[in-house]
């Protein structure tokens, strides 16, 4: 999968697991340029969130070696 975005994109492939979880790495690097990296996103309950219950900054992790 690519995302695009307004000065640049990434290049995202995905491995879903069992539990509903998934990994993921990031693999825009060629000729020893570029970003790697990688990732887990995980299942959540959406019956958990609320506007009063959603704190933090974060969504998903990820890593990213240049």
């Amino acid at each position: 999968m690519t995302l695009n975005f307004s000065s640049s994109s990434a290049k995202l492939a995905f491995a879903m697991l069992a539990n509903g979880n998934a990994q993921f790495i990031e693999f825009d690097a060629s000729g020893g340029a570029g970003t790697i990296g990688s990732g887990t996103m995980e299942k959540a309950d959406t019956t958990a969130y609320s506007t009063a219950r959603i704190t933090g900054d974060y969504a998903f992790w990820r890593r990213r070696f240049r």
